[in-house]
């Protein structure tokens, strides 16, 4: 039977993907719709089975001149990597100079990426916490206020300055906080910011799964508010937002290449449980 790719829109039922990607259909559904226009879900299909899937990924292609395939999952690797190279037709077509891989649920992958010319060029870790710590006295001049407070605009401002350059990341737009903000699952108490004299300087953001788990989601600071120890308040203030949910466990996400990051985390005793590994094809322009 013939294989095809098609968006996920086009599946009657959301099931399999979920299966897929070990989350649960509601969850994912929520997740789906705070994503931008430019992150569209794809499925390699034989009959009524998802034989792979992904999200492909080309928001900040004017910018880095990349596009990408990311939670690419799938029972087989061959599937994975025919999706793969869907992926980099449609990235051809749009003008990019490279396809990055991230791989989520996909094993045996590596080899077959490989002999296709991929390069492993990064891995995002998965962290556990394995401790609780206080929370730390925020330092004089800072406070602490909610979106309410602070607004969409200084939300977006805070996020894209505190995450340029870091791999995985993606820029958000006022479109984008709005999306998020609508989504069912959006929960205004687990966003906090951080307030100087001259505005936002930091950012906290922490989300509960259906399961229970807590997943600080993102921390982030302005240039002028690093290497204060604020990275650190940020990281236990969410974690204490999370506890106060009753969450069963706290884990987050760091790219392997986010050295401060990674530093930060194993010093506050965070474990590693895994890691999804990137990989990157330079690509033939078509014509």
């Amino acid at each position: 039977m013939a294989r095809t790719v098609v968006p996920w829109s086009a599946l009657a039922e959301l099931t399999q993907v979920a299966a897929l990607l070990g989350r649960e259909p509601g969850e994912l559904r929520g997740a789906l719709a705070a994503l931008p226009p430019s992150i569209e879900g794809l499925a390699l299909v034989e009959g009524e089975r998802v034989r792979a899937l992904g999200l492909f990924v080309r928001t900040d292609l004017a910018r880095t001149g990349r596009c990408s395939l990311v939670w690419l999952s799938a029972p087989a690797p061959s599937a994975a990597l025919e999706l793969a190279a869907e992926a980099e037709v449609r990235a051809a077509r749009e003008g990019a100079r490279a396809l990055v891989v991230g791989e989520k649920h996909v094993r045996g992958a590596g080899p077959l990426l490989l002999a296709r010319g991929y390069a492993q060029v990064n891995a995002m870790l998965r962290l556990r916490r394995t401790r609780r710590r206080p929370v730390l006295p925020l330092p004089a001049g800072l406070a602490e206020r909610s979106l309410d407070d602070v607004g969409l605009d200084a939300w977006v401002e805070v996020e894209n300055a505190a995450f340029e350059d870091v791999a995985f990341a993606v820029r958000v737009t006022r479109a984008d906080a709005e999306r998020q903000r609508a989504a069912p699952a959006f929960d205004g108490g687990l966003l906090r910011f951080l307030v100087d004299a001259e505005g936002v300087a930091g950012m906290l953001r922490g989300v509960i799964a259906p399961d229970g788990t807590g997943e600080v989601e993102s921390i982030g600071l302005a240039a002028r508010a690093r290497r204060r120890e604020l990275g650190r308040w940020l990281l236990r203030r969410c974690e204490a937002l999370l506890d106060q949910r009753s969450a069963r466990e706290v884990v987050l996400r760091v790219a392997a290449s986010n050295a401060p990051a990674l530093a930060l985390y194993r010093a506050e005793g965070y474990e590693e449980l895994g890691r999804d590994v990137a990989w990157e094809r330079a690509l033939d322009r078509p014509g």
